[in-house]
């Protein structure tokens, strides 16, 4: 017999329920490689349609709050439809930038996760990186009576009596300082018969860590005035010298006392000598010289 026509004789031995059956299995065997061949074509038409693009992620932890540093972050490739919308696509974009909430390893660095302004820092946004900011208490008068406004340059001057005795003395000791915040709080008595009293509030001075500790103990020492700039002054100057007044109310001091002139000697008046001559007299056995003038 043939091998042609052995799968003749087969089918001619089978029933028709086995013939049926085997009709059903070829049929589900095809149907299952057809399914298999257009599900790896599909597959094959993504991966060569899909796009990556560089983002931007951490090497390791960032804490809240942290300046990010270069070594900090990576850049790796992900599918362009699973990136988020505000992730950071270059290292420079997110190098310096503060953290708003904690990054963890791995995660793509987002826009929402960092402050890309200082301002929204909050207060501490505001403080320039190479100074410290410090409050002082001030009133009205000192306070130039609220038309400073957070953002204004001061000067800052002090006014103290203790410098030196019965002398009031004031000294320009800081100049061109950034006024960061002014905080008031208003006083009013119970007493109708009092009007109401002077203002008492606090303003935060940006100022350099020598500067603060100089602030700090000028407070101590009398009263502390700002002095408001303009917007653009024409000069700089510092000035070096203090300006001293005595205080009202205390006595003169008194004069020195002189000293006695003494009187000039009185001058003898000169005498002029006559001149004289001598004369020898003799009367009996006596002789005797007679002065002639």
């Amino acid at each position: 017999m043939n091998l042609s026509e052995l799968p003749k004789s087969i089918m001619e031995k089978m029933t028709p329920k086995q013939l049926i059956l085997l009709a059903f299995a070829a049929s589900f065997l095809v149907a299952l490689l057809l399914y298999f061949y257009l599900s790896g074509l599909e597959d094959h038409q993504q991966k060569k349609a899909q796009v990556f693009t560089d983002v931007v992620i951490a090497v390791k932890d960032i804490p809240e709050r942290s300046v990010i540093q270069e070594e900090m972050l990576k850049t790796v490739q992900m599918p362009t439809d699973l990136i988020q919308p505000d992730a950071i696509m270059e290292l420079k974009s997110a190098v310096g930038k503060t953290t708003k909430i904690k990054i963890l390893q791995g995660d793509s660095v987002t826009a929402k996760k960092l402050f890309t302004d200082a301002g929204m820092e909050g207060f501490i946004g505001s403080i320039p990186y190479d100074k410290r900011a410090i409050s002082i208490s001030i009133t009205d008068t000192t306070g130039i009576s609220g038309f400073a406004k957070p953002g204004d340059y001061v000067d800052v001057m002090l006014i103290t009596d203790k410098t030196q005795k019965n002398t009031i003395s004031g000294e320009m000791i800081l100049q061109s300082i950034l006024l960061l915040a002014i905080n008031k709080s208003s006083d009013i008595v119970d007493d109708k018969k009092e009007a109401k009293k002077e203002q008492m509030s606090t303003a935060t001075l940006a100022v350099s860590p020598k500067d603060a500790v100089q602030l700090a103990v000028a407070q101590s020492q009398g009263t502390i005035y700002l002095v408001l700039r303009p917007f653009k002054p024409k000069d700089s100057f510092i000035l070096q010298t203090e300006v001293l007044a005595h205080q009202y109310g205390q006595a003169a001091a008194e004069p020195a006392p002189a000293r006695p002139v003494q009187a000039p000697l009185p001058q003898e008046t000169p005498v002029m000598k006559i001149p004289s001559y001598s004369i020898p007299v003799i009367r009996g056995n006596v002789v005797n010289t007679v002065e002639v003038r």
